[in-house]
């Protein structure tokens, strides 16, 4: 999914009405389940994507990633996760990783990202902020991908 940063400054026209943009393009996946093969998949599409960030919903699984941890410390790009059902704090104090949070938020542009796992707070209306019609609550847990924006919601994915 790509989303426009808060500089969304003409690059150049091409016509009267159309423009580039500047964009930074977010990856955003979640359920790993301690799968490495589906992570170098995933890594090898950050990296074919030119991703300039991660955004992981939960259920990483680290316990089962052994070595392949190390691949996602090594990312040259900022990763934002969150902890879902499957992810237990002891599991990452561990393997010295990080312990993610329920939630998180963050700016974009002028939007807020509330990202999850799904399983705590299991609908947008439940965010702990308010959230506007513009902005974006992302979750995992379901194992279904889909993006929509419904009437008078935030935009869902």
């Amino acid at each position: 999914m790509i989303l426009p940063t808060h500089d969304t400054r003409p690059l150049a026209a091409l016509r009267d009405n159309a423009y580039c943009y500047s964009m930074e393009r977010i990856f955003v996946f979640s359920d790993l389940h301690g799968d490495i093969h589906s992570l170098d998949k995933v890594l090898e599409r950050i990296h074919a994507e030119q991703s300039d960030g991660v955004l992981f919903a939960g259920d990483l699984g680290i316990d089962y990633l052994g070595t392949h941890r190390t691949k996602l410390r090594q990312l040259p790009i900022p990763i934002t996760m969150v902890r879902g059902n499957c992810d237990s704090v002891w599991n990452f104090s561990e393997a010295q990783f990080p312990v993610p949070t329920q939630y998180a938020t963050m700016t974009f542009g002028e939007r807020t990202i509330f990202l999850t796992h799904g399983h705590l707070i299991t609908h947008w209306e439940g965010s702990p902020l308010p959230l506007q019609t513009t902005d974006i609550y992302i979750c995992g847990h379901t194992h279904k991908s889909q993006l929509i924006h419904p009437k008078g919601a935030p935009i869902l994915l």
